[in-house]
């Protein structure tokens, strides 16, 4: 199975940001500690190792603690996990072997609430 380059959904999470700071920025935020869309870097949250058949998600790339993460294909739940008891500092493996071909959506949602979503294809 291969996986071509998959393109990232950033509305969702564009649209937590400019929620969480208003117009303002985010300097004027009452919670330094929330994730600035500038801090993001999806090549090091997401990843495939020497094998294409398995893709990496690096949680302390994240900088929030990740509470879910999820597999959907057209909008159906196809997986569930709930992470928040595992370490920020974990990475995550996702078998791709076991997936039928097809297009998937994988999504990560943080403590407060960000979702990140990632647009994947098995072949």
């Amino acid at each position: 199975m291969k996986i071509v380059r998959p393109a990232i959904v950033l509305v969702l999470l564009i649209v937590h940001v400019i929620t969480m700071y208003g117009h303002s920025g985010p300097n004027n935020s009452t919670n330094p500690d929330k994730l600035p869309l500038s801090s993001i870097d999806f090549n090091k949250i997401f990843f495939s190792g020497e094998f294409e058949n398995t893709l990496f998600i690096d949680f302390e790339a994240v900088l929030n603690p990740i509470v879910t993460v999820s597999l959907f294909q057209r909008e159906k739940v196809l997986m569930l996990d709930r992470v928040e008891d595992l370490p920020t500092n974990t990475i995550y493996e996702l078998n791709l072997e076991i997936i039928r071909p097809g297009d998937y959506v994988l999504e990560i949602v943080t403590i407060e609430g960000i979702k990140i979503q990632k647009d994947i294809r098995v072949e």
